[in-house]
């Protein structure tokens, strides 16, 4: 390569000064200069505040398990066994940028350091670690407090003939009351075998679960079996052509109405013993 364009890209030099002793014209190679400034211009410094975070991290990190190894009794130090302090140290690079999987991590370290934890900690969290969003690590930390209310969003007929509209629908992250992403968050927990459901028993105690009531998913249930009923009544069904006049029909004859069906979640002992490691 041209030693001019070597020093070019090496140094920074403008394209009009490394270019000038060449007799190349100027007015070109300045708008070459501008668009390159404009272009990659401030890369460098996108790049060095992302170095500058990542080295914050790993500080921040650095310290966080140095921490859960200092709350440790002295006598009760022991060798981390490598199946979990490798795997946990290669993982964690990849999850540095979260300061609640960082925390995970490093409890998971720590806990491999104490003989006390030691036989409760699994090598399977660092895998359990990898797959847990933000969000999730929030409502484990919810439900290792207690048992919490679940519900599903249904419409039922009067023969409890039911379509299900929402499942998994939980309000007691005060953090995030997105009923969709909470919906997918207490999937995952059930899907890695943290958590378990049932709509088979419910709290004795109606209150807890007003606040289904209330929601926009369930108050849009509402509205759309009124408007249905209401096409059915006032107006002629065969004159919407997009609705099957069989359709609103049955769905007027059998009744369908929305109904919140009641359950409960619940930390399984996998989950239970995860989260007094990791949380």
């Amino acid at each position: 390569m041209d030693p001019t364009a070597i020093a070019l890209i090496s140094m920074g030099t403008s394209f009009v000064t490394a270019l000038a002793t060449k007799g190349k014209v100027g007015g070109p190679l300045q708008t070459l200069d501008d668009c390159w400034e404009l272009v990659f211009g401030n890369f460098h410094l996108f790049v060095e505040k992302k170095r500058a975070l990542r080295e914050q991290n790993l500080s921040d990190y650095k310290n966080r398990i140095a921490t859960n190894i200092q709350s440790i009794p002295p006598e009760n130090l022991q060798e981390p066994p490598l199946n979990i302090i490798g795997p946990a140290l290669e993982a964690s690079k990849f999850f540095i940028e979260s300061a609640v999987i960082r925390e995970m991590f490093a409890k998971v370290i720590a806990s491999s350091m104490d003989c006390q934890k030691a036989n409760q900690t699994h090598s399977c969290y660092v895998e359990i670690i990898k797959q847990l969003s933000p969000l999730d690590a929030q409502n484990i930390a919810v439900l290792k407090e207690s048992q919490e209310p679940l519900v599903e969003y249904r419409l039922e007929n009067k023969n409890g003939q039911s379509v299900i509209s929402q499942t998994n629908v939980f309000l007691s992250n005060e953090e995030n009351q997105n009923i969709k992403e909470n919906a997918i968050s207490i999937s995952n927990l059930i899907r890695l075998g943290l958590a378990s459901i049932s709509f088979h028993e419910c709290f004795s105690d109606p209150k807890k679960y007003d606040k289904f009531h209330k929601t926009e998913e369930y108050k849009l249930m509402l509205k759309s079996v009124s408007l249905v009923k209401k096409i059915h009544e006032e107006s002629d069904v065969d004159s919407f052509p997009t609705i099957k006049p069989q359709t609103v029909k049955h769905f007027v004859a059998t009744e369908y109405s929305p109904k919140i069906k009641e359950g409960r979640i619940e930390l399984s002992p996998l989950g239970e013993s995860f989260a007094q490691i990791c949380c």
